[in-house]
């Protein structure tokens, strides 16, 4: 098997999920995002996000954090700045990299980018930080047409040239579409020593009768004999909501063979609950599992956790590694405090096996996990409360009459 394009996509939706959580939410936004690594069936600190938004939902700052296992406490590592316009486009966006020594942030990256009348992005320049100069420093540039119909017909990149200061041609993609779906698309790669354009990859996609997506055919260019050969096949099945439930991938080899699927399933809600791609083995004539991803969600569809398994292990029918993505947002707390000092949790994060609830009134508690289950119950006095608890790693919520308050626990 040469690659498994729909591998690729999981993990390209992976490293982005952060920059479109609000598209997944239902109430709220996430304040914090904690990611775990699982091993042995113990969940350890890795992770930490925090993030910052405007009055239109936009994420304005996102801080990621690592975890110490020494000093039991997250460390800076990397910090994304986004700017927007009044339209919500996202117009220049910094990155920067913690620095232990001086304790502040260093510039790494930006990008800038321009829009059209129509709100199209025509243009984005990314940018490196030169320290020695304290400057930024032209990287690559992006620039895209459309049609009358807003449809994207190409996108052009480029390099920047420090010794002509000036942009030189990369790639390219020139797409057509019909009825305002795209139904080609060619890839092309530069030839700076016959300075044209060199074909290298084309797609084809073919619709359904509910103008879903129904088969993408990929192709390579074949330089010798001047043709495009076959290369992949995908082809997708929907549910009656027009929600993807399957993606079968095929090889070409002298015929289509199959190579790999994704199903996907949905809550009631219409909310993505599982993602499996699995692998065929055409020795065994089976399938394999390679990657599964699950979403849990609480009653307001707002996203409370992801867990990601990959590394299937024949030998334990298992998957060798598991990592989880918990977000915390205020509006997943149905109630909170009138008066702030009423409850206090400390320490918070509790790192330890027990941790003090003050409290300035008596009454009953309890704890639950992000899911709602109730896992100790107790009762509070007025002043200092030590709770011994041994709870895996994780957020919770601990509940009074009138409160509720979260928790989080790193070990």
């Amino acid at each position: 098997m040469k690659r498994l394009n729909i591998i690729g996509i999981l993990i390209l939706n992976i490293s982005s999920i952060f920059l479109s959580i609000s598209n997944v939410h239902g109430e709220c936004e996430p304040d914090t995002i904690y990611q775990f690594q699982f091993d042995a069936g113990i969940k350890y600190p890795k992770l930490r996000y925090i993030l910052n938004y405007d009055n239109q939902k936009k994420i304005t700052q996102q801080i990621t954090q690592n975890w110490n296992d020494i000093t039991k406490k997250f460390i800076n590592y990397q910090k994304l700045n986004n700017t927007f316009n009044g339209n919500g486009k996202n117009i220049e966006a910094i990155t920067y990299v913690w620095n232990e020594g001086p304790s502040n942030w260093d510039n790494w990256s930006k990008y800038t980018s321009t829009y059209d009348a129509n709100l199209n992005n025509t243009e984005t320049i990314y940018y490196t930080w030169k320290s020695s100069s304290s400057a930024w420093i032209n990287d690559s540039k992006t620039v895209n047409t459309y049609d009358a119909q807003n449809n994207r017909l190409s996108r052009t990149t480029f390099s920047w040239s420090s010794t002509s200061s000036s942009w030189t041609n990369r790639f390219q993609n020139i797409s057509t579409f019909t009825n305002n779906k795209v139904t080609t698309r060619i890839d092309y790669a530069w030839d700076k020593d016959n300075s044209i354009w060199e074909p290298y990859n084309k797609i084809t996609y073919t619709y359904d009768g509910n103008a879903n997506l129904d088969q993408t055919i990929s192709q390579g260019w074949n330089l010798g004999n001047t043709q495009w050969d076959n290369e992949y096949r995908n082809t997708f099945s929907y549910n009656s909501d027009n929600l993807e439930i399957l993606n079968t991938e095929e090889e070409w080899d002298n015929g289509w063979k199959i190579s790999g699927q994704t199903n996907s399933t949905y809550n009631p809600n219409k909310d993505i609950t599982e993602e499996s791609i699995q692998v065929w083995n055409p020795n065994d004539l089976k399938w394999e599992n390679s990657y599964k991803t699950l979403y849990t969600y609480n009653i307001n569809n707002d996203l409370l956790a992801i867990d990601y398994f990959s590394s299937w292990s024949i030998s334990s029918n298992d998957f060798n590694f598991h990592t989880r993505d918990e977000y915390i947002c205020d509006g997943i707390l149905a109630i909170r405090s009138v008066d702030l000092n009423q409850v206090y949790i400390y320490p918070n994060p509790c790192i330890d096996h027990a941790f003090t609830i003050s409290a300035n009134k008596p009454g009953d508690f309890s704890i639950t996990d992000y899911t709602g289950r109730v896992i100790q119950t107790g009762f509070l006095e007025v002043g200092s409360n030590k709770i011994f608890q041994s709870f895996p790693n994780g957020l919770y919520f601990i509940k009074t009459a009138n409160t509720i308050e979260r928790l989080i626990i790193l070990r």
